[in-house]
């Protein structure tokens, strides 16, 4: 699923535009990560209708032979970004976007506290705990999938694992404390009751798989599902874990439309509560004339998107089909 897609932003500037290294992360705006674009060694935020704000860079701090290839983002409070590194293990930021270095220890091949090749996190602030989803758990050659869940302080607690998983996409807490794991084949659901209470849960039959994962503001749970001929928006009430509406997504490719866009990542505006969804393969070709990064009403209709699909373009970034935040109050 992962693959590496064209962005463009309102800049007339190209790539190589330098903004003043003293700036902090505005409210209301996205942050995207870029580890399989142009330039992987950034962090871009723009405002909601597509804009450049500014490019962040992710060599560290204190030590400039070093860099974070960000694939994912996370806020852990207002003043720390964390960072997730594929192969290195997840780094900590300011609220400036200084990148300090590895948090807690928590770096790639730590035995009994951290795998390898780090797919996707999630920070529950809600239940305090934090969720790293690695495909290598051991970091050997059998490539066993799991999820490492931490406290807030980045303390390891357990690991979950399952032999159905395949590969396992995304990862969010509910608000029962429930941990909610996409996987290719099944959305698998580990009860807070500890690891063996698990339920797995297989909603839609004609999908490529389960991708992005976020709680909604009225805590049910949205899963981005791409598909042929239409990918899908679900939701799920958490409590029976059984499907309670499903949102067409605009942009399958193709002329026939029978290709999936691959939509995954999933940010929640709290001013209106607005669905985001980043959408890497949507297609210009089918239906509406729809960009890569959609905004949707809560009610599922596409109200808005911005991005695009011309690596010609001077004024461009390349984004991942990972690495969405929302920058809101409560995080700033």
């Amino acid at each position: 699923m992962v693959a590496e897609v064209v962005f463009t932003v309102k800049t007339p500037q190209n790539l190589n535009i330098q903004f003043p290294v003293d700036h902090s992360f505005s409210s209301g705006n996205l942050l995207f990560t870029n580890p399989n674009g142009y330039d992987p060694n950034m962090i871009i935020e723009v405002d909601l209708s597509g804009n450049l704000v500014h490019n962040y860079s992710t060599w560290l701090e204190n030590e400039p032979s070093k860099r974070c290839v960000a694939r994912d983002l996370a806020f852990l409070d207002s003043s720390t970004l964390l960072m997730l590194d594929s192969q290195q293990g997840i780094f900590y930021a300011s609220s400036k976007g200084n990148v300090k270095g590895i948090w807690s220890n928590l770096a790639t091949g730590t035995k009994g506290v951290l795998g390898c090749d780090l797919q996707r996190f999630s920070v529950d602030l809600n239940n305090k705990k934090i969720y790293v989803i690695s495909t290598n758990i051991n970091c050997d050659y059998s490539y066993i999938p799991g999820v490492f869940v931490y406290d807030i302080s980045g303390t390891f607690q357990t690991l979950l694992t399952h032999e159905q998983f395949e590969f396992t996409w995304d990862v969010v807490g509910d608000e029962s404390g429930d941990i909610w794991v996409t996987n290719t084949q099944n959305i698998f659901v580990f009860r807070a009751g500890g690891e063996k209470n698990v339920d797995i849960i297989d909603p839609i039959k004609n999908k490529l798989g389960y991708n992005g994962i976020q709680l909604s503001p009225s805590g049910t749970i949205l899963v981005t599902v791409p598909a042929p001929v239409n990918d899908l928006l679900i939701e799920i009430d958490p409590t029976s874990a059984t499907l309670s509406n499903t949102y067409p997504l605009v942009g399958n490719t193709t002329s026939t439309g029978s290709l999936s866009g691959i939509p995954g990542s999933i940010v929640i505006d709290p001013n209106t509560n607005d669905i985001i969804i980043e959408v890497p393969w949507a297609s210009k070709k089918e239906g509406k004339d729809v960009d890569v990064v959609q905004i949707y009403s809560k009610k599922g209709n596409l109200k808005s998107s911005f991005g695009g699909h011309s690596c010609k373009d001077t004024n461009l970034l390349c984004v991942p089909l990972f690495g969405m935040i929302n920058l809101n109050n409560k995080q700033l």
